[in-house]
């Protein structure tokens, strides 16, 4: 996971629970998915755990990230032009999940009002995972 860098961030932005086939979301986004699965697919080819719904997702990943708001401007520079189409997609849940895991520093939060409001029009999500290593 985490090498020499002071910290890992994944930001996702994930479309879950819905009823469409996964090819029909990406051609009304018109955005290649990092990964989809469908309802019973393993989380992981060594886990038991499967997941309990369909899933389409966008992931972002960087190392030594030192203001969340400005990773998360590369997510919204994918999904801004897309305002429209999110908020008439109505199937499904629509997420951002940022998750931190940090050995030396933690990055900071802030949001924005743009970050804000997008959210609150296209009724997304906004969740954080932290996960402090330490050494």
């Amino acid at each position: 996971m985490i090498d020499n860098a002071d910290n890992e961030v994944f930001i996702k932005f994930s479309i879950q629970k819905f009823k469409k086939k996964h090819f029909e979301i990406t051609s009304y986004l018109n955005i290649e998915p990092s990964k989809t699965w469908v309802e019973g697919d393993l989380k992981t080819n060594k886990g038991t755990i499967k997941y309990k719904s369909n899933g389409w997702e966008i992931e972002l990943k960087k190392d030594n990230v030192m203001h969340i708001d400005e990773f998360l401007e590369e997510l919204m520079i994918l999904l801004l032009p897309k305002k429209k189409k999110l908020i008439n997609l109505k199937d499904g849940i629509k997420k951002i999940s940022i998750i931190v895991y940090s050995k030396k520093s933690m990055p900071s939060f802030v949001y924005k009002h743009k970050i804000i409001s997008f959210l609150n029009d296209t009724n997304i999500e906004l969740e954080q995972d932290i996960y402090c290593m330490g050494t």
